[in-house]
């Protein structure tokens, strides 16, 4: 007799079929204003760096200039404060990336649009702010970048000479800036180590045109990420809407090659990381759900896009679920796995207990974009997250900015504030042998799949799982060719595990639709 157990989320413990990463600590830092929080990253004495900008004066915060400032904080490893600064002038400022340097200061950029207090140099309207920081947070240098029109810049890192690039866009074509190519342009400006410039590059075409990213590369180049509507120019293809647009420069600034990467919608590049094997992995915001956007659900979803080492496209994943997700941070994992960060309406799809959405939504994928597990954080509040990095003892630093009191944040200080969260190393997940792979078909369904195992078993027993590793489904003495009823189930991929009375393990995947 075939005996069916169905255990149901609320009923069944959770079994964790990919290690995930559990909350050690969390801090939220503010006044009784709105305060939020940019960029992290871990310092060298194992403590942290971060950015973002404030409104308040009170609480945490100390030495307001005006309406809204630049707010860096260092801790130490458990995230006690050791000094904080309020940086900016009597207009708006804040800080959108900050990095350790090899002198042991910090090295800032932001945006501006004062020309007093901390802030000299103003070319008018938004410019770009640099901000040369001691160990002790005192101002070393500052310069503000820009032309008349608006120029933002929301990248910085040291280059092996000691100086900086920065990468952001401008409106302009006066002050700084030398050439623009119509309408707004990637800008990519190179500083030597005080702050001077050495050379700095426009790109784009007649559109709008937005850089947003910048790393440094294997071989002593750049690469940029951003957005491009433009059909000209350095911008030979372009999909329809906006494209993710990534652009290859020597160390001279000079374009090895572009790639332009999207469908038919808006499609919003934000972010580029060079990956292991000397490619890149580039991610952002889909809009689309044609051209190279494949496997979406509704409205905005993650989408990355891995590259070879000269541009060429290798595969594209795009994750979610049928409301807005929002991805902010990407990076790879010392396994060799890829983490992706960024913000979840949705409660279905591929995202699992977001019940207090908006949420934080962390997941993991393979090298081949495949995900291994997902996770949400937050309260009942919203919760805006910057970026994730990887921590000295394998674990992860997160900032974000909050106006939640509860679930999994605790002493906010009044609206929003700047919220970090610490996560532990990833788990070890039990692994078991596996014979091999499952045949499941029709994948993706609606209602119900069929499961073939290899080999001559004539019965296997059945276990259905969700991302998070929950059991949603035992069944015991099904025939070979059995099937698993999908209906009660919400959209997203599930996991099939069959074990035959030998003890051989086969797995496979579904996606119900």
């Amino acid at each position: 007799m075939k005996k069916t157990l169905f255990f149901f989320l609320l009923l069944f413990p959770v079994i964790f079929v990919f290690g995930q990463p559990t909350l050690e600590w969390q801090k939220s830092f503010g006044g009784s204003k709105d305060d939020g929080g940019s960029f992290i990253n871990q310092t060298s004495d194992g403590g942290y760096i971060m950015t973002g900008n404030t409104l308040s004066n009170d609480g945490d915060v100390s030495g307001s200039h005006g309406l809204s400032d630049g707010w860096v904080i260092k801790t130490d490893s458990n995230g006690q404060v050791q000094w904080k600064k309020v940086l900016g002038g009597s207009s708006y400022e804040a800080g959108y990336c900050i990095q350790q340097t090899t002198d042991g200061g910090y090295i800032l950029v932001g945006s501006t649009l004062s020309n007093n207090g901390d802030v000299s140099g103003n070319h008018g309207g938004w410019d770009c702010w640099v901000v040369k920081l001691n160990n002790f947070g005192d101002i070393q240098w500052q310069r503000v970048l820009g032309g008349s029109l608006e120029d933002r810049a929301s990248s910085i890192r040291q280059t092996i000479d000691g100086g900086y690039i920065m990468a952001g866009y401008t409106a302009s074509i006066d002050g700084d800036v030398t050439y623009n190519h119509g309408n707004m342009d990637y800008w990519v400006v190179k500083l030597n180590n005080g702050g001077d410039i050495e050379w700095q590059k426009t790109y784009g075409g007649t559109g709008e045109d937005e850089g947003y990213a910048i790393q440094l590369t294997s071989e002593g180049g750049y690469v940029v990420m951003g957005s491009a509507d433009s059909k000209d120019g350095d911008v030979p293809e372009n999909h329809g809407n906006n494209d993710y647009w990534v652009v290859k420069l020597n160390n001279l600034g000079e374009m090895e090659w572009q790639k332009a990467l999207g469908g038919s919608g808006t499609d919003d590049g934000r972010l580029v990381i060079q990956t292991s094997d000397g490619g890149y992995l580039v991610g952002g915001t889909d809009g689309s759900s044609d051209g190279q956007v494949v496997g979406g659900y509704l409205y905005t979803d993650f989408w990355i896009v891995k590259l070879d080492a000269n541009g060429a496209f290798q595969w594209q994943k795009s994750m979610g679920g049928n409301d807005d997700d929002i991805l902010t941070s990407i990076l790879e994992t010392a396994q060799g796995k890829y983490l992706l960060c960024g913000l979840s309406y949705s409660r279905d799809g591929d995202v699992v207990d977001n019940d207090n959405y908006p949420s934080i939504w962390l997941v993991e994928i393979n090298e081949l974009g495949e995900i291994q597990w997902q996770k949400t954080l937050g309260g009942t509040g919203i919760e805006y997250p910057g970026n994730i990095e990887p921590t000295n003892n394998g674990g992860y630093i997160l900032i974000a900015t909050t106006d939640s009191n509860d679930g999994d944040v605790s002493g906010n200080h009044g609206k929003y504030d700047l919220w970090v969260v610490k996560l532990s190393p990833e788990s070890s997940p039990t692994k078991e042998p596996l014979a091999g792979e499952l045949e499941i078909y029709p994948n993706p369904s609606t209602r119900s799949v069929t499961v073939e195992i290899p080999g001559d078993a004539s019965e296997m027993s059945i276990e259905l799982s969700d991302m998070t590793g929950r059991t949603l489904l035992r069944k015991e003495d099904v025939p070979k060719g059995g099937s698993i009823e999908l209906a009660y189930l919400p959209a997203g991929v599930y996991f099939v595990k069959a074990i035959t009375p030998s003890g051989k393990v086969y797995q496979g995947k579904v996606r119900k639709e």
